[in-house]
């Protein structure tokens, strides 16, 4: 006979911090800092399946350590501003370990014009991004909830 566990809101919270804090700890694995890569379309149908035919615009390397942890929130913190490689228009980012291994895959470009459309996971402030300039993210916030 198996039943179904109900958590309390305060068990619920506890296991999104607990689940934040875990993410934290895995990203600086490796010898390289963790980076958040910005990609052009098309986004992959999974985070093991690597950018495809999608071009990588720009490599954003995060601090040591890599954030904080907010509640159920994980905030990563940018180490400093990024030289973008590629023009094209962001699409979807990827959160990799210090070995370069594929942690998130994130949806990413510029906050939308209409409020009823949804926000990517990664904001930027233009719709394309041109090689040989910089990128600076406002912080960015991954939301376990």
């Amino acid at each position: 006979m198996s039943s179904t566990l109900r958590l309390s809101t305060r068990q619920l919270a506890a296991r999104a911090t607990a689940a934040a804090a875990a993410s934290l700890a895995d990203l600086p694995q490796g010898t390289a800092a963790p980076e958040v890569r910005i990609y052009t379309a098309p986004r992959p149908a999974s985070v093991a399946a690597g950018p495809g035919a999608a071009t990588l615009l720009v490599a954003v390397q995060l601090a040591d350590p890599a954030g904080t942890v907010d509640g159920p929130d994980l905030l990563l913190t940018q180490a400093a501003d990024a030289l973008i490689a590629a023009t094209g228009n962001p699409a979807w980012a990827l959160l990799v370990d210090g070995n370069g291994q594929p942690c998130a895959d994130l949806s990413a470009g510029p906050a939308p014009t209409d409020p009823a459309d949804p926000v990517p996971d990664v904001v930027i402030n233009q719709p394309t991004l041109y090689a040989g300039g910089y990128l600076r993210l406002a912080p960015l916030v991954i939301s376990n909830t």
